[in-house]
């Protein structure tokens, strides 16, 4: 770092301890370390930067050489972070942030489309936040309040971009903490439960839940582990679900699965199932088939769970009856006494239940 470029960082900082902030040195994307571009280094940092002085935030020049990007601390300054990457879901969750928590002058991207909004708030509080949400698209979503304890990355290098983050309209460098407006503890939760309710609306899963929903849908399909089901019962499991009136996210999740099981065999499936929506364009519906190719998050598990709700059972296979090499179709059942006898053989549970089944109707005759 030259010279001129740490005398530029520490106005940074400077100017924003000024405006009331807690300005927070964060190691540099330049670093070999996971972490780099994002966390802070320095021992104790949230202790240390809830109290530093303008002597101490000077010191960080050289104290803290690679620490090149600048974060702010959370406490009475809350970040709401949207961390979400499909564009639409985003605008909609920044909407729903500003409808109900009230507009913000402040909003830093890092890697758009996601991107934070600045509060603060008279009573200081812990994080709150949605589950983490594997999304139909394949990312992973989730929106969080950052609070006590806490910090973002306010100024320098993004690692993942390496493009600098930044503040489209104003900046702390020139909004002072005072002028953000409040958002309390029980304001946030409401929105936070909204967000959960606007991902798993959009089709987001958790990580536990979309494992439980495999697991489930292969029972219900008679699969073992590691079984593949045959085309057959995958189109009598797809014919279950209606397609007429069926919301945008759960016909990609029929897709993601269809394709799960038969890869690029299954696209003449696909169609005719969606075929029998009136809103179907077969263009698109053409479209959406190939881009299943690029997500693995929905298995074929996921569409027996989906054919489950609307009433459909597995066929049970019908058992075949079999001779037995201990004696022909002419020989009688072995008999103790008066009663007949069964015999139990290891590995053949199925075969005996059907002798015993044949001896009882004999002896009822």
């Amino acid at each position: 770092m030259t010279a001129a470029a740490a005398d530029d960082l520490t106005d940074l900082r400077l100017t924003l301890h000024r405006n009331a902030y807690r300005p927070v040195p964060v190691l540099g994307p330049h670093v070999a370390t996971k972490s780099a571009g994002k966390r802070p280094a320095m021992k104790s940092w949230e202790a240390v930067c809830a109290t530093a002085d303008e002597a101490e935030i000077t010191r960080w020049t050289n104290a803290q050489r690679n620490c090149t990007n600048t974060g702010l601390l959370c406490g009475t300054l809350i970040g709401i972070d949207i961390d979400v990457l499909d564009a639409g879901h985003a605008s909609r969750l920044t909407g729903m942030a500003t409808d109900m928590l009230g507009p913000s002058p402040l909003s830093r991207i890092g890697r758009a489309p996601k991107i934070l909004l600045a509060f603060r708030t008279d009573v200081p509080f812990d994080k709150v936040q949605t589950s983490e949400f594997q999304m139909l698209d394949g990312t992973v979503a989730r929106v969080e309040v950052l609070a006590t304890g806490q910090q973002f990355v306010g100024f320098g290098i993004h690692p993942d971009t390496k493009a600098p983050y930044h503040w489209p309209e104003r900046s702390p460098l020139d909004v002072p903490l005072h002028d953000l407006p409040i958002a309390s503890h029980d304001a946030c939760a409401a929105f936070i439960a909204a967000a959960e309710d606007y991902l798993r609306k959009a089709g987001g899963q958790t990580t536990t839940e979309r494992r439980y929903m495999d697991r489930e849908g292969r029972k219900l399909a008679g699969l073992k582990p590691k079984e593949a089901p045959s085309h057959d019962l995958i189109a009598d499991a797809v014919a279950h679900i209606p397609n007429n009136d069926l919301p945008y996210d759960e016909w990609i999740k029929v897709g993601l699965a269809l394709y799960a099981a038969l890869g690029p065999e299954g696209r003449d499936l696909w169609q005719a199932w969606s075929a029998e929506a009136a809103k179907n364009d077969p263009a698109h519906t053409a479209l959406k088939w190939d881009s299943f190719a690029a997500v693995r998050n929905v298995t074929v598990g996921t569409l027996f769970w989906l054919a489950k709700q609307n009433g459909w059972r597995a066929a049970q296979p019908r058992r075949v009856r079999t001779a037995h090499g201990s004696r022909d179709a002419s020989d009688e059942a072995p008999t103790q006494g008066n009663r007949p006898l069964i015999c139990i053989r290891a590995g053949q549970m199925p075969e005996t239940i059907d002798e015993a089944e044949e001896v009882l109707i004999c002896t009822q005759n």
